[in-house]
């Protein structure tokens, strides 16, 4: 499969209600349970929805991975790669990195043990 045909397939669905075959945006931010003690896959938007669902799951065919991710902006993506690390980890970092990395890295992670070096990779 070329990579036009790898993005036309991981990007179109086929939605059940409506039968399109772009992915509907969904625009709630709470859905419909089924009772008080009974959650449906997506309760509140934040923690998923069809939509972001959707696009983590080309994504993820896109890279030939299992999972995909998506974030609302970069830095909670950059935290979410940073915070899997633990105490006495160290890791090298281009010198030239975004400044909300640079802070993170210079005042969090070495109040946890997390060390680095910042490195000039060009």
């Amino acid at each position: 499969m070329s990579d036009w045909t790898n993005i036309i397939d991981a990007a179109t669905t086929n939605d059940p209600l409506s039968g399109a075959i772009n992915t509907p945006i969904q625009l709630s931010s709470t859905f419909s349970q089924k009772s008080f003690d009974e959650f449906g896959e997506y309760d509140y938007a934040r923690s998923g929805n069809p939509t972001r669902d959707a696009g983590e799951k080309a994504v993820a065919q896109l890279e030939h991975g299992k999972y995909g991710y998506l974030f609302s902006t970069g830095m909670a993506a950059i935290s979410s790669v940073l915070f899997t690390l633990s105490a006495g980890d160290h890791i090298v970092v281009s010198k030239h990195v975004y400044g909300g990395t640079f802070r993170v890295l210079e005042d969090v992670l070495p109040r946890w043990g997390i060390t680095h070096d910042f490195v000039d990779f060009g």
